[in-house]
């Protein structure tokens, strides 16, 4: 399993361009910022340089991740889908790129999304499809493992008092920490067995003992 959400999106487009495009489309920046009032976008212009070469940006919205992986990557074919557009001549907006028409309608739906209308906007209500949501599965594209509960924990833990923690305890906290480390490296761990072996990892803290180890803290 992939560690970042930038990790998951990169590899993403790559995979969704080898898919969808035939690999037609050059590398380009994407980032996640704020993007307010919209999932992400792409740059019409290339704003970022790199060395000699200057590229487009797909930036895919911050705030928006806590969506289900299906449709932060249908949002990211969606602006792959303007990408090609633009190579290829394609008026796919207008009103300044807000607008969304039937070329772009067209584009998208060849592309396995589901397109429908919205006033103001037209055609630009993205959704991914069945047969989208099988390519991702196909190629292990999935969300990255979620840490705030462990980073949590560790703080707790930091936070603690040496008297709070026996010999045993001690032991019983570097054991599981252990296995915490061994599942965030494993690319075939599920959110369900890291958010167990966190959840004993922070039950064991919070519990500590009645007597005495010097606290050790874990890394």
């Amino acid at each position: 399993m992939l560690k970042s959400m930038q990790e998951v999106l990169e590899y993403g487009f790559e995979i969704l361009n080898k898919v969808y495009f035939g690999s037609a489309l050059p590398p380009l920046v994407i980032t996640i910022m704020n993007s307010k009032g919209a999932y992400g976008h792409f740059t019409v212009g290339k704003v970022w340089r790199a060395e000699a070469e200057h590229l487009h940006e797909i930036n895919i919205s911050a705030e928006h991740l806590y969506r289900p992986i299906e449709n932060i990557m249908a949002t990211l074919q969606h602006e792959m889908v303007h990408y090609y557009c633009q190579l290829n001549g394609i008026a796919d907006t207008s009103k300044n790129g807000r607008y969304h028409n039937k070329n772009f309608k067209r584009e998208a739906e060849l592309r396995d999304l589901s397109i429908s209308y919205q006033q103001y906007i037209g055609y630009s209500v993205t959704k991914p499809t069945d047969a989208f949501i099988t390519v991702l599965k196909t190629h292990g594209i999935e969300k990255p493992l979620d840490i705030s509960g462990y980073i949590e924990a560790t703080a707790r833990l930091e936070n603690a008092s040496a008297e709070d923690f026996t010999e045993a305890s001690v032991k019983d906290l570097l054991e599981i920490d252990q296995r915490i480390e061994e599942l965030l490296n494993d690319e075939d761990t599920t959110q369900e067995e890291f958010d167990e072996a966190v959840d004993i990892f922070g039950e064991t803290v919070r519990l500590g003992a009645e007597a005495g180890a010097d606290l050790i803290i874990i890394e």
